[in-house]
């Protein structure tokens, strides 16, 4: 069984291969599954779509409006590519930076938190404020279903892009396009990278 624990440089780019690859996955099942009007145009084999019905309360109902409805499942599926990428970058992330903070945190029994800009890692103010960004990203698709919130404001430009919650909160964060989003994924490797780098360069030099 495979552990979060003993983290290498080779299992960061591991961790976030896989994420790449579900994203690619979702983006090619987008693109060959819906036609121009968002309804899906490959069906089931029928003992397959018996098995689903049989086996999944609403199947049968959904699938239905999967084929023939207004389009809304191919946004959601879409919305959801880009929250997964975002959601998924930040955990890996996470993980690493407490496990810099905490060697193999998660065999113990004390909540470590995640303090991401300690001069440790190395990051610049700009990388410190585009993280500040993706970790009120990814609270707001957690707590609060991709909305601005009143629990801490943000107001940044990323990729052109202005995000800024004053005046905006309830209101969904729209993020422009998938290439937004993949690359806030490889900011997040990279600096994962990054911090890994500086803290092992601090326990060569017995600093850390």
């Amino acid at each position: 069984m495979e552990k979060v624990t003993d983290l290498t440089e080779k299992k960061i780019d591991g961790y976030f291969d896989t994420i790449k690859t579900v994203f690619f996955t979702q983006l090619e099942t987008e693109s060959l599954l819906f036609n121009s009007s968002g309804q899906a145009i490959l069906k089931l084999d029928s003992n397959t779509y018996n098995t689903y019905k049989n086996t999944f309360t609403d199947f049968e109902k959904f699938d239905k409006y999967f084929h023939q409805g207004d389009g809304t499942v191919r946004n959601n599926f879409h919305d959801s590519i880009i929250s997964n990428i975002i959601i998924n970058s930040w955990v890996i992330f996470e993980l690493i930076i407490k496990d810099l903070t905490s060697k193999d945190y998660s065999e113990k029994q004390n909540d470590i938190s995640m303090d991401y800009k300690s001069n440790k890692f190395g990051f610049s103010k700009d990388e410190k404020s585009d993280l500040d960004l993706f970790y009120y990203i990814r609270n707001s698709f957690v707590h609060y279903n991709g909305a601005y919130h009143k629990y801490k404001k943000i107001k940044h430009t990323y990729e052109g892009q202005l995000f800024s919650s004053e005046n905006h909160e309830g209101e969904q964060i729209e993020i422009n396009n998938l290439i937004i989003a993949y690359k806030m994924h490889l900011d997040m490797q990279k600096m994962a990278k990054k911090a890994w780098t500086n803290v092992e360069k601090l326990k060569k030099g017995g600093k850390a």
